[in-house]
């Protein structure tokens, strides 16, 4: 699955040590992830292929901020760091650098993902989360005061005397479920979000509530958004998904009851589709007038896809 492949060693023991940071920081081999505007820095000699591009601190200009400490992979200490806003994207970023600015830019990494090798994409996955949240907690959540940036990057501590409090990398849980038509699991159901691009459809997902189990969300937002009721809730997988900063919890549900009753205010559209249905959809951002599957680099799509190659049981 897409953006879980990571075999960084993050060095947790060490993100409080100054002086190892800073030597890391100041080692010749040590690569840096740039990110701006939460886009990441992408090289397409090959359209096809595209690669990550990460950069020797030499290169990186002054004025980059949040210098995060991300791990070590067994060759190279990585940082991640943020470019001013207002930088340019490539003329001073790519002087003294191996790559090309003719076939390097930023791009959402949710375009450029899905083509990206796997360890790559799990990294750039890692450095846009904890910059998504370093920019979401400039402020004390408990009082108000600023919040001093600290551990590597990865803790921000109120600068109020008073109040201290530590405020570590949020990620907020998400269950994202296939739900399948239990008489004989020929169908399975889809919904539509209105923000959508037009004929795109996905599985159910929602936030998990407060004081609730995994198992307890899946079956809400299943009859929340549908009216259809499930059990046999079985996890399968998870994936990071910082698009702003969640972590995508997956499960396959079985269904109860199959008439619907759409929520509105959720969703614009559901139905249930047999596999003959589903193997006919196009993809996300294609241009054609077909049903279309959700993103190649999600767990929706994984869930999906998994279920396509079931026999019909």
């Amino acid at each position: 699955m897409f953006y879980s492949h990571s075999d960084l060693d993050r060095l947790d023991h060490l993100r409080a040590d100054k002086t190892a940071i800073s030597n890391f920081w100041s080692n010749p081999q040590t690569r840096v992830i740039p990110l701006w505007q939460n886009k990441v820095l992408v090289e397409r000699k090959s359209p096809a292929a595209p690669k990550a591009c990460s950069l020797p601190v030499s290169s990186l200009p002054e004025s980059a901020q949040n210098r995060t400490f991300l791990g070590f992979d067994g060759s190279n200490h990585w940082f991640a760091a943020e470019l001013d806003k207002q930088q340019p994207r490539l003329d001073t970023l790519l002087q003294d650098s191996a790559h090309d600015a003719a076939v390097s830019e930023f791009e959402d990494l949710r375009v450029a993902g899905p083509l990206l090798p796997a360890t790559e994409g799990s990294l750039l996955v890692y450095a846009r989360a904890i910059n998504i949240w370093q920019n979401n907690s400039h402020f004390c959540s408990r009082c108000g005061h600023p919040a001093k940036l600290g551990n590597a990057g990865h803790l921000r501590t109120c600068s109020h005397s008073d109040c201290g409090y530590m405020i570590f990398p949020r990620t907020d849980p998400a269950v994202i479920m296939l739900v399948v038509d239990g008489n004989d699991n020929s169908r399975c159901l889809m919904g539509r979000n209105k923000a959508w691009p037009s004929g795109v459809f996905s599985t159910l997902a929602g936030f998990v509530e407060a004081g609730e189990t995994l198992e307890n969300a899946v079956a809400r937002e299943v009859q929340e958004e549908t009216g259809v009721r499930v059990d046999e809730i079985q996890y399968v997988a998870s994936q990071p998904w910082p698009f702003p900063r969640s972590i995508m919890l997956g499960f396959k549900a079985i269904a109860r009851s199959t008439e619907l009753d759409i929520n509105q205010d959720e969703l614009d559209d559901a139905r249930w589709f047999t596999r003959e249905e589903m193997r006919t959809f196009g993809d996300w951002g294609e241009e054609s007038e077909r049903l279309k599957l959700p993103r190649p680099d999600s767990i929706a799509r994984y869930l999906i896809d998994s279920w396509l190659a079931e026999e019909t049981s």
